[in-house]
């Protein structure tokens, strides 16, 4: 329901990459739209702050960026740090190459071929950035238990881009 919704949204608004609207999860009963107006706040937060979001925000959608933004500005940056420090250090373009391949590659399931399409590579140099990726990461990004924890900190260090952390 919440994405057909979206959907109705989407054809009434201009498309943008910013939101202009969101929508929290359905609710069985009218007494509990206050708990779904919050989950809509919260996207709409959320999504203004992750790339291609689009004009309408979607609470399920925007799950861990929405529990992402909770966490105090230190705690975002020492998760960030603890996962991805190796690429983190290094310097722009190269960085944001290599963190978006690491984000993509885990958001496809870690198909190589669905990723190098993605990206616009050949397969060979899919291969060399993420081995680029391992070795600076000094983990096996293809461990299923450290897949969502990578994922969640590339989350994490996108939030850290749009909003400065302050000490």
């Amino acid at each position: 329901p919440d994405e057909r919704l979206a959907g109705l949204l989407r054809r009434q608004l201009p498309a943008t990459e910013q939101p202009r609207a969101a929508v929290g999860l359905p609710v069985p009963e009218l007494a509990a739209m206050s708990k779904s107006l919050g989950q809509a706040r919260s996207a709409l937060k959320a999504g203004a702050l992750v790339p291609g979001t689009g004009p309408v925000a979607v609470a399920a959608r925007l799950t861990a960026e929405r529990l992402l933004l909770r966490l105090p500005p230190a705690e975002l940056a020492d998760l960030v740090a603890e996962k991805l420090d190796g690429l983190v250090r290094l310097a722009a373009p190269r960085r944001d190459d290599l963190i978006a391949t690491l984000e993509i590659y885990l958001a496809n399931g870690r198909r190589k071929a669905e990723t190098a399409r993605q990206l616009k590579l050949q397969r060979q140099s899919l291969y060399q950035r993420l081995q680029r990726v391992r070795t600076l990461l000094g983990c096996d990004i293809d461990d299923p238990a450290l897949a969502a924890g990578l994922a969640l900190a590339v989350r994490a260090w996108r939030i850290q881009q749009a909003v400065p952390v302050t000490r």
